[in-house]
């Protein structure tokens, strides 16, 4: 009943069976199903060659930005160096003669490590915005209604697999102890890159109703062990063919 109007609707309780989340015995291993896909599993491999067609575009106005540099931490420059050489040899990054340039930022990591970026704002002030949708987990929350088994799924060094346009790398120019370098591959920090990168995603998992992706970030969720080990399968079949 409602107290201020007195309407009201006659009803009655019914037995509803409480929802569980089935726990999946140790034995029912579904992470050797990555084995079969040796292509996926490989942690130092990252294309250089993209065999997808999503390429990062950065859109800008007025003429290069430049950024006075700032002075990076001495207990992070070993970290930060082992990071930049990495991504060098990865050819992620590149030396730059770019008249562009935005100064090093070093973010935490959840493991302990650094992750060094560009601090891209001055950038990102004269980019234009790319307004492809972002979804999140609200939105397709009724879909885990039933669901029981859940794996979640996240891609190593996800956003340097989407290669950045040849006319725009050198806009993504930083400065670092050792020089100017500029990104050939997609990176944090840029206003884009969350946008560019979920609209691969989606490309790539469209059509699959068991799976919600949020930038490198993948559930995939099943009713019982035999659904699931199909949902994976061709989860990883699908990542396998744009790699």
């Amino acid at each position: 009943m409602d107290v201020e109007t007195s309407l009201f609707t006659p009803c009655v309780f019914s037995n509803i069976v409480q929802p569980s989340i089935l726990t999946v015995d140790a034995n029912i291993s579904f992470k050797n199903i990555l084995s079969e896909y040796p292509d996926l599993s490989n942690p130092s491999l990252i294309s250089k060659s993209a065999s997808h067609g999503t390429v990062h575009h950065i859109i800008t106005t007025g003429p290069p930005v430049t950024v006075r540099p700032r002075r990076l931490h001495p207990k992070l420059y070993d970290a930060v160096k082992v990071e930049f050489e990495f991504l060098l040899a990865q050819g992620i990054i590149r030396p730059s003669k770019s008249p562009w340039s935005s100064p090093l930022h070093v973010v935490p990591k959840s493991d302990s490590t650094v992750r060094p970026v560009g601090d891209y704002r001055q950038l990102n002030s004269v980019t234009e915005f790319d307004s492809y949708p972002m979804f999140y987990l609200n939105d397709f929350a009724h879909a885990l209604h039933g669901k029981r088994i859940f794996s979640k799924i996240d891609i190593f060094k996800a956003f340097h697999q989407i290669p950045i346009a040849e006319c725009d790398i050198p806009k993504t120019a930083v400065t670092t102890p050792w020089g100017l370098y500029e990104y050939t591959h997609l990176c944090f920090g840029l206003v884009n890159a969350p946008q560019t990168f979920m609209r691969f995603m989606h490309e790539v998992l469209r059509g699959l109703p068991f799976c919600f992706v949020y930038l490198d970030d993948m559930l995939c969720y099943s009713e019982n062990a035999e659904e699931h080990r199909s949902h994976l399968r061709t989860i990883f079949q699908r990542l396998s063919s744009y790699v």
